[in-house]
């Protein structure tokens, strides 16, 4: 018989500093029955037996196994529903509106937070996010994100939502300007969320990009468009070796985190369908977790939606650097629409922040029709991109 240690943190047995993480499991005791944690953990977080040297199932319960040592001998003890009552299933359902929903203001009582992804101006040259065709402006990813967020922001307050900007200028919250700028700045901003802002969900807004054939020199690639949206999920067994990684996977698999940003992400799925006609991206990772019926949406560890405690969708619409995303990027903000191809568009901008707000009101109120005489009207902001020449430095990097 092999002999272990679980670990019960009303007493002294396990260290004090990883004490705090594997004890905020201890709420979530009880919700899932075993079929659910199976379903859950197999299909969605860790595909492919990531988890199997890490997580052991039993009938009442599971053993998932603590530290970073395969052979460790030290487990927490996971039980299932049934050993104790299991938490009223309303407190995680991803679609009631609050009981005082005021008709007019559909979004009232939802507290969403957008993130505007990467950083823009002098900052965007820090992660390598911008590049320049010729002598025309630089385009730089995180000053687009910004200018979608402050759009969606509008529609979503006029809807009566309560909207957070992670960030609402190009300056970066992490005082790091080296090499591991990107994953010091996710930390900052996941310490933001995670302890001040606390919304019901999270948006982080994204634009895509294709590798350059040659960086130094960058051409426009043609092909169609393309969107997705990603939520957490799609741990590999290397990833799941590290501690951290492990409690927050179970974190978001056990609470109702991980129901919600999936409801949430097939709303945004639909609205990108129907709003852009944008085609599907896919992934060939072996451990990104595509889901039926929900081709825009995937799973995958990335640290935005490891790291970041609330229902997390990563959103990344269009490509920068096709010829036609990169025409309208350059277009700018206009009213109504303009001829690209000979067809009709309307602002990237624009239709962007518009997807976002269809695919809220279909998650948080699916019954909701506006008053035949509402408008949404488009509100002016002063962001604009910086038309100073930049290097064409943007490699799209793996993001972290």
């Amino acid at each position: 018989m092999r002999l272990f240690n679980i670990v019960f943190f009303s007493c002294l047995a396990f260290a004090a500093l990883h004490a705090a993480q594997w004890g905020d499991l201890a709420r979530h005791q009880g919700k899932l029955t075993r079929a659910q944690f199976v379903e859950k953990l197999e299909t969605r977080y860790a595909p492919n037996g990531a988890a199997s040297a890490w997580v052991e199932i039993e009938d009442s319960h599971a053993l998932i196994r603590t530290g970073e040592k395969p052979d460790s001998d030290i487990f927490y003890r996971l039980k299932f529903a049934g050993e104790i009552p299991a938490t009223d299933e309303a407190e995680i359902s991803p679609c009631t509106p609050p009981p005082e929903a005021d008709p007019a203001l559909p979004l009232k009582g939802l507290r969403v937070a957008l993130e505007a992804g990467h950083v823009g101006d002098q900052y965007a040259q820090l992660e390598s996010r911008l590049f320049q065709i010729a002598a025309e402006p630089p385009v730089r990813e995180g000053d687009l994100t910004l200018q979608v967020v402050r759009l969606a922001a509008e529609k979503l307050r006029a809807l009566g939502a309560e909207v957070i900007l992670v960030r609402d200028d190009a300056t970066p919250l992490t005082l790091s300007r080296g090499k591991d700028f990107a994953s010091q700045e996710i930390r900052a901003r996941a310490e933001k969320i995670n302890t001040e802002i606390r919304p019901d969900i999270l948006l982080s807004i994204h634009f895509d990009a294709l590798p350059w054939q040659d960086p130094a020199h960058p051409e426009l690639m043609d092909g169609p468009s393309k969107a997705h949206a990603i939520i957490g999920g799609g741990y590999s067994s290397s990833e799941l070796s590290k501690e951290e990684p492990r409690i927050l996977m179970l974190e978001k698999l056990l609470g109702g985190d991980g129901d919600k940003e999936l409801a949430l992400a097939r709303q945004i799925g639909s609205a990108i369908e129907k709003r852009t006609g944008l085609l599907p991206a896919r992934y060939t990772s072996a451990s990104a977790v595509a889901f039926e019926n929900s081709p825009y949406l995937w799973a995958r560890n990335l640290m935005v939606t490891r790291l970041y405690r609330a229902p997390t969708v990563l959103c990344e619409l269009y490509v920068m650097n096709r010829p036609l995303d990169y025409a309208r990027i350059q277009a700018g903000r206009y009213e109504g629409t303009r001829e690209f191809r000979g067809k009709p568009y309307p602002n990237i901008f624009e239709e962007y922040a518009q997807t976002l707000t269809d695919a809220l009101l279909a998650y948080h109120a699916p019954d909701w029709q506006p008053p035949v005489a509402l408008e949404q009207k488009t509100p002016e902001t002063n962001i604009t991109q910086n038309t100073s020449e930049a290097p064409a430095v943007f490699t799209k990097p793996t993001r972290p």
